[in-house]
């Protein structure tokens, strides 16, 4: 089994809300300290200031996805030259403090497909986990790359984590699910709620406008979003409905309307 892992300063990079706060609750109850960048440009702000053990990012984030952010990362430790997009007093020092090193990056991915694979490891990350968020995949990727002290016990998987997971359906329901799924106190799942809240609401809106206005790419990065959101807290039937909103822009308008309809139905039953 892994090694036991001693507490880390993670660079944490989510784009969704509510998604980077129950990550960002799960590692701190590891006992790590985490920081968090809503992408990759971000990320590497934080990256000139301070020192990290571990980057944890995102894939498809906007301004900067998880692969860019992970180019330069490596770009300036090996002091290779930049593509276009950072420079100036940012790039003196990120150079200053990453060259000659080797930072963990593990790739968040909601595709599990090999390409995908393929493209995070091509752009220089070290290891990926596919979403929704598996607090036990993300403990053994990091003592596959961090460095090991006896601080803390090893994650292992439990009977529990192996069960085939069940849908919510009503609010009383996802609660049971969110306690379960990540060990999280009631105080931590009415935050998390709360958020999930709003960031759904606004997804929602996001679309709706998107296809008043005609713009199916909005609609799609917002449907990803949304998808997203959905499979972290156990909705896979309501997640697959937005992938359809998400791939399906070749609809026709009506189609479109009426998926998000049935969508933000089911959402009202859930929250």
């Amino acid at each position: 089994s892994p090694a036991p892992l001693a507490a880390q300063h993670i660079l944490l990079v989510e784009d969704n809300q509510a998604n980077r706060e129950l990550a960002q609750i799960i590692l701190s109850q590891g006992g790590h300290r985490v920081t968090t960048a809503e992408n990759g440009r971000q990320a590497l702000e934080w990256l000139a200031r301070d020192n990290f053990n571990v980057l944890i990012t995102d894939v498809s984030m906007p301004v900067m996805d998880g692969c860019s952010l992970a180019r330069i990362v490596r770009q300036c430790e090996n002091g290779g030259q930049l593509a276009s997009g950072v420079g100036g007093e940012l790039l003196t020092r990120l150079n200053q403090r990453l060259a000659g090193g080797h930072l963990p990056i593990i790739a968040m991915t909601a595709h599990a497909m090999s390409d995908d694979r393929k493209m995070c490891l091509a752009s220089g990350m070290d290891d990926y986990v596919t979403k929704p968020f598996q607090p036990n995949e993300i403990m053994l990727a990091m003592q596959r790359l961090c460095v090991p002290t006896a601080q803390f016990p090893p994650a292992e998987k439990t009977v529990e984590e192996k069960r085939p997971p069940t849908t919510p359906t009503d609010p009383a329901d996802l609660r049971r699910h969110l306690a379960q799924a990540y060990h999280l106190p009631d105080d931590k799942i009415d935050k998390l709620l709360a958020t999930a809240t709003h960031s759904l609401s606004k997804h929602l809106n996001e679309m709706e406008q998107a296809l008043q206005g005609g713009d199916i790419a909005t609609l799609s990065l917002a449907a990803h979003a949304l998808k997203g959101l959905l499979m972290t807290m156990g909705q896979n039937e309501l997640g697959e409905q937005a992938r359809q909103l998400e791939e399906g822009g070749e609809a026709s308008a009506e189609i479109i309307a009426d998926r998000l309809r049935t969508l933000r139905a089911g959402l009202a039953r859930l929250l």
